[in-house]
């Protein structure tokens, strides 16, 4: 790995790969771009994405020199699809004079060899872990922050201070907010959004609780907007449409940028720590997170999410994981068992064996009848989410609903 000391001079182009895809990712990279630009204010500055809707995010920032480019994202961390994509993400990355991986894990050496073919100085941490294989950096830090941390010392530019991510909308779209808020009559009374899920590893708070939710911000006198930027939310918003009141509505299949007006144009945002949370808190919208046991890698942890650290008022984290261990004891679900790392896995991945071996040997055991299937992960019944309760997140609304109003007179 190159240290910062053999970072000298001040490059004329520099290449940021974030190996994580998610929108949140794309949002909470921004102050590393605004570092970057900062010390380097001449740089050709381009990021790395790995599909369309983290593309469209990035591009938001005013800090890149260029649209965004495409690589084989699932090369970081596999190293087949690192082989196969050798050639695309060569081309892609040629020309660069530093290229920097943004990645908490185990970065493939083919994605590595790769980006080193093309002459630039690539600099990176080769696998962020802690002894408890229950932890990692983002235990201990946000996102943003542990982003900004680490590409500071590997570029070997100072960190005076912290940066919340910042994303200003472009004039069109804020007209797309305004338009699409007037076509359906919002404007008038405070808007909520809730964010009914992320995915299959954050476990929801469940689209009933979330109805009830709705239907109880309606008669406090807001309208409520329900996310559906998944079709998976779109289908939970139609099961339980039938028991929402007038006054909520469905905000369906938005492209990034849209999303971003129409949560512009929002009072509140309510959901789990995940990326609409992040694209929110980026605009400056109060945000409410309902934190649950949070993703495989992160069990147990009162984590912030994509918060900011350390917390303003207007963003508020409603939480029972410490309540329920203390209740539920040796039953609490929050706390999943320490697992033991794979000895095979770690060696063969980086050098891109894993992959092909265990499609193989998957073949192998179910022509012999002995094929296994893991386990399905759970939808909910986790004590610390259902431990919080409507009426609780309901007050909370009520709480910073009444704080921006005050602002607004204030103002």
């Amino acid at each position: 790995m190159a240290s910062p000391a053999t970072i000298k001079g001040r490059p004329s182009k520099v290449l940021i790969v974030l190996g994580s895809p998610g929108i949140g990712d794309a949002v909470e990279a921004f102050p590393v771009f605004e570092i970057v630009r900062e010390h380097w204010p001449d740089v050709y500055l381009v990021a790395a994405s790995f599909n369309k809707s983290q593309s469209a995010m990035l591009e938001m920032s005013p800090h890149l020199s260029a649209r965004t480019m495409l690589v084989e994202h699932r090369g970081i961390k596999r190293g087949w699809r690192a082989i196969k994509g050798c050639g695309p993400n060569f081309k892609a990355m040629q020309g660069f004079d530093i290229i920097l991986f943004l990645y908490k894990k185990v970065i493939t050496l083919t994605m590595v060899l790769t980006a080193r073919l093309t002459g630039a100085n690539v600099v990176y941490k080769h696998d962020y872990h802690y002894r408890d294989t229950r932890q990692d950096p983002y235990s201990d830090f946000p996102e943003h922050v542990f982003f900004q941390i680490v590409a500071t010392r590997l570029l070997g530019l100072p960190l005076a201070r912290l940066r919340e991510p910042r994303l200003s909308l472009s004039v069109q779209d804020q007209q797309f907010g305004e338009e699409f808020c007037k076509s359906r009559g919002l404007g008038h009374r405070p808007l909520v959004m809730l964010n009914t899920q992320s995915y299959a590893l954050c476990r929801g708070w469940g689209i009933e609780r979330y109805a009830c939710l709705a239907n109880a911000l309606v008669e406090s006198g807001a309208d409520v907007l329900i996310n559906g930027w998944a079709d998976s939310q779109v289908a939970e918003f139609r099961s339980v449409a039938h028991k929402l009141k007038s006054g909520v509505f469905l905000a369906e299949n938005r492209s990034p940028r849209e999303l971003a007006a129409v949560v512009g144009k929002c009072d509140l945002h309510i959901g789990d720590p995940s990326g609409p949370a992040s694209l929110a808190m980026a605009m400056g919208i109060p945000t409410i997170i309902l934190q649950g046991p949070g993703e495989h890698e992160y069990p147990g942890q009162d984590r912030p999410g994509p918060l900011w650290w350390p917390r303003g008022p207007k963003y508020e984290v409603l939480s029972k994981i410490d309540w329920c261990q203390l209740t539920m004891g040796g039953a609490c679900r929050c706390w999943e068992p320490e697992t033991r790392r794979h000895l095979m896995k770690s060696v063969m991945n980086p050098l891109g064996l894993w992959d092909p071996w265990r499609t193989a040997r998957k073949h192998v055991m179910k022509a012999l009848g002995m094929s296994r299937h893991g386990s399905a992960i759970a939808a909910g019944g986790y004590p610390c989410l259902e431990a919080i309760t409507v009426e609780a997140v309901v007050a909370a609304a009520r709480r910073q609903l009444c704080r921006a109003s005050r602002q607004v007179n204030a103002s």
